[in-house]
């Protein structure tokens, strides 16, 4: 299956099915018909793929399979006019997850196609939009086909005259909020206290030996599933 193609075992049988049923039609057509002649009119002979209907189409592809394959697996044709049908549904829809989905989609089309679409003229509605969404979905995935306009000088400009620079600045804060970040490389914590200095997470300890000294710990953590070797720094100085 490709972007613009979904072949499978049920699209073969219900193509099967309906030439059976017009091949059988036809046959009664020309007992009919007697001696006249009789012609199949194959220009209005079409095929309902129910398996198809939960599928999203636009154009002529399928939003789902083109999300999913590489870049280089099908080629768009008419690019422009295909980020224009997309687009256009994005303003139409009126649920969340169909808006994301198109999103989507116009970020990969026009990352591909960006010097045949040429200049996105609707930047500034797109920041503003960024700017009042409150589904975090929706927001990630308009930042996601924002960093794709950046392909085009033209779109730069309208970005900065549209105020999207300090949006961005404040998104920046909400970054690590993030589910699918990375864990963090490194913690640095510096403990001042009498007595002793337990440090509980990731089971790492150390011990105050002067009153004014600093318990400094690193922890150098696994940024993946897989376990790896932790490291620490202990340092100890006088206070002020």
């Amino acid at each position: 299956a490709t972007a613009a193609l979904i072949w499978n075992y049920k699209t073969r049988e219900e193509l099967k099915e309906a030439l059976d049923a017009e091949l059988r039609a036809f046959n009664v057509d020309k007992e009919l018909g007697g001696k006249h002649d009789i012609s199949w009119n194959h220009t209005e002979f079409e095929v309902h793929y129910d398996s198809l209907l939960s599928e999203v189409k636009i154009g002529d592809y399928y939003l789902r399979l083109l999300l999913e394959e590489d870049d280089k697996v099908s080629k768009i044709h008419k690019p422009y006019e295909f980020f224009n049908d997309i687009y256009h549904r994005f303003l139409l829809t009126t649920t969340v997850q169909m808006r994301c989905m198109c999103l989507q989609a116009m970020a990969v089309v026009y990352r591909r196609y960006h010097e045949e679409i040429g200049t996105f003229n609707d930047t500034r509605y797109l920041v503003h939009m960024l700017d009042k969404c409150s589904d975090r979905q929706e927001r990630d995935r308009t930042l996601q086909f924002m960093h794709s306009l950046l392909k085009q000088k033209k779109n730069v400009k309208l970005l900065l005259d549209a105020g999207g620079i300090k949006i961005l600045i404040d998104l920046v804060s909400l970054a690590h909020l993030h589910t699918s970040r990375a864990t963090t490389l490194s913690r640095v914590c510096s403990l001042k206290r009498e007595g002793q200095c337990t440090r509980n997470e990731n089971g790492i300890t150390g011990t105050k030996k002067r009153r004014d000294s600093v318990l400094t710990v690193s922890v150098r953590l696994p940024s993946s599933g897989r376990g790896s070797p932790l490291r620490e720094n202990k340092s100890a100085g006088p206070g002020p």
